[in-house]
């Protein structure tokens, strides 16, 4: 996730070929498109470099650790309602979902563990 931080530099019309390249649609060519892009990008960076920092000492961080998993859990069942909404391929939802409530799943087992640490 922290990788998104590229998104939010890179020249439009590359973020757009990607779009295409993907077999999306082509990105419209207005304000809000770059602006929801490059913002979400960054939002994606800095939850990114929330769980570097929170898995430099997890038993610290326990408490966060569990909250980013949960919220990853949820973001990744919301994310299949919008995706369908919003007309994504079946292989992007499948992939989005997986990715990021999967990810928190894993997340939220692992922290189980902390608690019978020493």
């Amino acid at each position: 996730m922290g990788l998104a931080v590229i998104a939010v530099f890179l020249p439009w019309e590359w973020i757009r070929h990607s779009s295409e390249g993907l077999g999306l649609e082509p990105l419209p060519e207005i304000p809000l498109a770059e602006y929801l892009v490059r913002t979400l990008s960054l939002l994606y960076a800095i939850y990114g470099s929330m769980m570097w920092i929170t898995a430099s000492d997890p038993r610290r961080y326990a408490v966060v650790i569990r909250y980013m998993a949960l919220a990853a859990i949820l973001f990744g069942v919301l994310v299949f309602f919008i995706d369908r909404s919003a007309g994504m391929p079946p292989w992007w939802i499948a992939a989005e979902v997986a990715g990021t409530a999967g990810s928190g799943c894993i997340t939220l087992a692992l922290s189980r563990t902390l608690r019978r640490s020493p």
